[in-house]
């Protein structure tokens, strides 16, 4: 017992790690007849065909009218129309969200009655105020976050902007400049 050491609930740390026929992860045995290696890589010709293939189809799902986004606000906007009552006048199927400005992946949204007109504004980010060099700016923390993984990931504003494009996104904030001073 002196070889083990107790943590904090206890328990032993040695682990045991056994699937559940009782085997081991790394003790498992494999039939070598029904791998299959590929010494080669595939052929630039093959992957310029796939490449080929998926822009058509990227293009045909744009021709297509289709909208792609994170959230589509207007499946959101009919779920509410149909299935709430407006608190002030107390009618049915008469409220709609509309995304009113948009920024990158920020987006801001207003909820409107038919009869009572705007009842209420949200975003689905936080704004925050920066100043740098004198200046202020409002910056988006979603963009934050966007355009931090585009750096780890070792892209720019301009992959990123194709990347969007290839979604059907809408494109990276404008200024993207101003988020790498902060």
């Amino acid at each position: 017992m002196a070889n083990k050491k107790n943590n904090r609930s206890g328990r032993s740390s040695k682990r045991s790690f056994k699937n559940i026929s009782g085997q081991r992860p790394w003790e498992k045995k494999v039939n070598i007849e029904n791998l299959k290696f590929s010494s080669s890589r595939p052929s630039s010709s093959a992957i310029a065909d796939k490449i080929t293939a998926s822009s058509r189809l990227i293009e045909e799902i744009k021709s297509e009218n289709v909208v792609l986004d994170l959230v589509d606000i207007m499946a959101i906007s009919q779920l509410i129309k149909f299935n709430t009552i407006c608190a002030s006048c107390k009618k049915s199927r008469c409220l709609k969200i509309y995304s009113t400005h948009r920024s990158g992946l920020a987006s801001d949204f207003t909820l409107k009655c038919d009869y009572c007109g705007p009842l209420g504004k949200a975003s689905n980010s936080t704004k925050r105020e920066y100043q740098s060099k004198g200046k202020s700016y409002y910056l988006e923390s979603i963009n934050f976050a966007l355009i931090n993984a585009a750096r780890i990931s070792g892209f720019g504003r301009t992959a990123a902007k194709r990347f969007f494009s290839f979604l059907n996104l809408p494109s990276p904030p404008d200024n993207w400049v101003n988020y790498l001073n902060f």
